[in-house]
């Protein structure tokens, strides 16, 4: 089997545009014989919180564990085994769309965010 790989929403759960990923990061298709051995360990991140604002960007902190697929079950595993695929990082950019001017102020978006 041929594995390749998306860029995904880790708060939705779906794919998205590649250019939103870092594309340095993408590992290359590989070939994955599944029925031989296990299925190959992958990164999967979860947003610990919702985007603390609503346009002009903000950062949502990730819960990150390297799982596998047992029997239709997500089996969390030693990051070691999601190797050589770098380990996601724990922050995600949100609602970068720009922020609505105000007419006849100098409003700002107050920014927040996990460090």
């Amino acid at each position: 089997m041929e594995l390749h790989f998306v860029c995904m929403d880790s708060a939705l759960g779906t794919s998205v545009r590649e250019e939103l990923c870092d594309l340095e990061s993408k590992p290359g298709s590989r070939q994955e014989a599944c029925q031989a051995a296990p299925c190959p360990a992958w990164w999967e991140t979860r947003a610990l919180a919702p985007c603390p604002v609503t346009c002009g960007g903000g950062r949502v902190p990730l819960a990150v564990r390297c799982v596998r697929l047992d029997h239709g079950r997500r089996v969390p595993l030693p990051h070691s085994e999601c190797w050589p695929v770098p380990r996601p990082r724990p922050v995600e950019d949100c609602s970068l769309e720009p922020c609505p001017a105000r007419r006849g102020s100098h409003w700002c978006p107050r920014r927040l965010w996990w460090l």
